[in-house]
């Protein structure tokens, strides 16, 4: 015992100054505490119990890479002895390791203090604030002992696999040591060597699978542990030129596509050619490729989107309809992008959230062999969603600059952020200090993976990393309010896209979703979070975030108390936000909407750190209106769009109300198809117009409802033309009310029904079947 606590002395005296976040603050704290019956060297008040070591359920929970990493920084972080590789070197090996899926071990004997231990008075805080122990009564530590076991790998490519113990990842710190392993993948237990010897295994088809696991310990007792891996199809080498299509509705197999242009970004050492996963979906009429449209995914940290999430993507209203289905129905073919998670020149490239100058790169390559591979001489569509867009502009201007015909007629924007993105600062700064000075590994994934991502570095509008004082990964510089983005990327890529402008030899058209008429999304300094993260029995924080103030003001948008011991306070943080002179904040401007809850989650496993039942304001502006339109200068961002106003768009559709990010309507449908089929109406707000159709599905005649009495009894012009914009019908319409009936004779397809009186005119899109 006098060893163990000479050594843990010298290694605290050595350490507790080199520590960071509430580690650090803990071991100050306890730098007084009387350790002389700690018997295991480990500590768990020392560290933020994510893991839940101390209650007896986490023997059930589902144990995946993620959960293995955070009990290993917290079993790490509460041993004196120094038994543990560094965490950031975890790190480093985890992401360099690819091929079989390693398991790591951990077999521990952990100490904590007890509860009744601080209720008599045994343990205390002085009023110096730091800990100390009585000198009377019993131990006031709890011993207990873990087992743990997960892969260590969260996705795995391919459908076979073997499973090995991973040396560099087992610790055994426990008076009985681990015997024996047996995995159970779906058809019975089978040893695991414990020499590392592999257990080779076939999955029927991608998905997540469950590992069941027996382990046996030197004493006899057997213990049963419950993971989990996601098994992923591996990719296709082949590229589109070699692939045979021939057939209606024919969908190829994932393919590669391999850029040929290198980028190397801003902070990175060597330049490197990005890739892509594509699938081309033929139409349903000849099964020629000759009408293509090209659409790619967006922002995706992690490549959690699939390219058959893609096509579900397109889903709209509330009858099953898809846009992919509907001009895959009039002869057009469509090829999705996705960009996935690779490595190249030993680097991991996620492609999701990389450079977009490089996955432009890629989308160059994409649009050669696409034009190489149709046939005949119809010109591209490209079609970009969110970040899509961004990468879309990039690759179509980069080619107009540098001679590459890219023989593309329409160009998409679909809420595309081409002036910046924005995620309310006040959460960035919560998950930030949350991930990093609570340790809290899951969290501090979602930072490194999405946040701090090369793209939403180059994206976001007011970024944390803009706002940090020096040398500080979490702490605001008190001077930097107003917002800013991250230092060396949102800036240089802002200035790169100006530079470059917009496509020239193409039409351009933008999806808004948020609204054109100027109305915001909840209101300035809106409280959006005010709760209590209880983490432990012993450990808990007060969160508060608040919305970007009104214009002019300055606020609090983000504070954090964290409290040790039931009651003991370690840390308090808070940060504030000033808005411009001109314009609200724009957390609550007219935009794009997503919530809070959904977007930390769908960034990665965020910990549980926000529980969406906790959340007062949700719904924030992700793709602020002056951006997907991109109309410069320093405006009032929360006004409705001028018709008059500025922008690169040849024709722009924006509903009245705000919609969520990339949402597909009836009415942008009817838009986008208009300008596909090659019916341009020019720019349109969803304000009231000269008619609508009771039915855009008909059969003997269109039943039209006319908008306004100041149109009854005026003469109007209709015509009717077919898919290719072709007039087959003209006729003068005499109206003698409201609703007019119209026969009609055509065959089945896809039609535009255009309605004049003369100042004004409005098309609509119907089918008859």
């Amino acid at each position: 015992m006098r060893s163990l606590l000479l050594s843990i002395l010298i290694l605290l005296s050595a350490n507790v100054f080199s520590q960071s976040g509430i580690h650090q603050k803990i071991d100050e704290k306890l730098q007084f505490m009387d350790l002389s019956e700690l018997e295991t060297g480990f500590l768990y008040d020392r560290t933020y119990p994510v893991a839940g070591m101390k209650d007896d359920s986490y023997a059930d929970k589902a144990m995946d890479a993620t959960y293995f990493l955070q009990a290993y920084a917290e079993l790490s972080e509460s041993d004196y002895l120094g038994r543990f590789r560094p965490i950031a070197e975890v790190k480093r090996i985890r992401e360099k390791d690819s091929g079989d899926i390693g398991m790591g071990l951990l077999n521990v004997e952990l100490e904590y203090i007890s509860q009744e231990a601080v209720i008599d008075g045994r343990v205390y805080m002085g009023t110096d604030g730091y800990i100390y122990r009585s000198n009377s009564g019993d131990s006031p530590f709890i011993r207990k002992h873990i087992v743990i076991i997960a892969p260590l790998q969260k996705v795995h490519e391919g459908l076979d696999v073997k499973f090995a113990l991973d040396s560099r990842f087992l610790v055994e710190a426990s008076v009985t040591h681990v015997e024996s392993i047996a995995l159970d993948l779906g058809d019975g237990f089978m040893n695991l060597g414990m020499d590392g010897v592999a257990i080779s295994h076939s999955y029927p088809e991608a998905g997540k699978y469950d590992i069941h696991v027996k382990i046996t310990l030197s004493d006899g007792t057997e213990l049963f542990r419950n993971s989990k891996v996601q098994i992923r199809t591996s990719v296709s080498e082949m590229e589109l030129e070699q692939v045979s299509m021939r057939t209606p509705g024919q969908v190829t197999p994932t393919l590669t596509v391999n850029a040929n242009i290198a980028y190397q970004g801003y902070t990175e050492s060597t330049a490197i050619k990005g890739r892509a996963q594509a699938k081309a979906y033929l139409d349903n009429i000849d099964g020629v490729f000759d009408k293509p449209i090209i659409l790619m995914d967006g922002f995706d940290p992690g490549d959690g989107r699939t390219i058959e999430d893609i096509y579900s993507l397109l889903d709209f209203g509330t009858n099953g309809e898809n846009l992919a289905d509907m001009v895959r129905d009039e002869g057009y073919d469509v090829v999705l992008l996705n960009f996935p998670t690779y490595i190249k020149n030993n680097v991991t490239i996620d492609g999701g959230a990389d450079y977009i100058q490089r996955n432009a790169m890629v989308l160059v390559e994409a649009i050669k062999k696409i034009n190489a591979r149709k046939v005949g001489n119809e010109e591209l569509v490209v079609i970009g969603p969110s970040m899509g867009g961004l990468i879309a502009r990039y690759a179509l201007r980069y080619m107009e600059m540098n001679g590459i015909n890219h023989q593309t007629r329409l160009y998409v924007s679909f809420d595309s952020p081409h002036l910046g993105a924005n995620i309310p600062i006040g959460a960035q700064y919560l998950i930030n200090y949350y991930g990093y000075e609570y340790g809290d590994q899951a969290t501090q994934d979602l930072v490194n993976q999405a946040l701090r991502s090369a793209a939403a570095k180059e994206m976001l509008l007011d970024h944390v990393d803009g706002h940090l004082a020096n040398n500080s990964n979490v702490e605001q510089n008190s001077t930097l309010k107003l917002p800013a983005g991250s230092p060396g990327f949102r800036s240089v890529f802002q200035a790169e896209l100006d530079a470059m402008g917009f496509p020239q030899n193409c039409r351009n058209i933008s999806l808004v979703n948020g609204s054109g008429t100027g109305v915001g999304i909840e209101t300035a300094n809106a409280l959006a979070l005010n709760t209590t993260f209880d983490i432990a029995f012993s450990v808990s924080a007060d969160a508060t975030v608040r919305y970007t103030p009104a214009a002019g003001n300055t606020n609090t948008i983000c504070s954090l108390n964290g409290y040790i011991l039931w009651f003991i306070p370690v840390f308090n943080f808070s940060a504030t936000s000033r808005a411009y002179p001109y314009t609200d904040g724009y957390d609550s401007s007219p935009g794009g909407s997503t919530d809070i809850a959904s977007t930390i989650s769908s960034f990665g496993e965020s910990g549980g750190l926000i529980d969406p039942n906790d959340l007062l304001v949700d719904n924030f502006s992700f793709i602020p209106v002056f951006s997907s339109l991109a109309i410069t200068g320093d405006i009032d961002q929360h006004a409705a769009v001028n018709p008059a106003s500025v922008t690169a768009f040849d024709a722009y559709y924006a509903p009245s109300a705000n919609e969520d990010h990339v949402t597909l309507t009836q009415a942008n449908v009817d838009f986008v198809l208009d300008e596909i089929y090659g019916v341009s109406i020019g720019n349109h707000r969803d304000d009231a117009g000269l008619f609508d159709l009771r039915s855009t599905m008909v059969n003997e005649e269109l039943n039209i409802k006319l908008l306004g009495n100041t149109l009854k009894g005026d003469r109007l012009t209709l015509r009717i033309m077919n898919s290719l914009g072709q007039e087959i019908v003209y006729q003068n319409i005499n109206a003698d009310g409201l609703n007019i009936q119209v026969p009609i004779t055509l065959n089945t397809g896809v039609y535009m029904i255009e309605m004049s009186d003369g100042k004004r005119k409005e098309v609509e899109r119907f089918i008859v079947r």
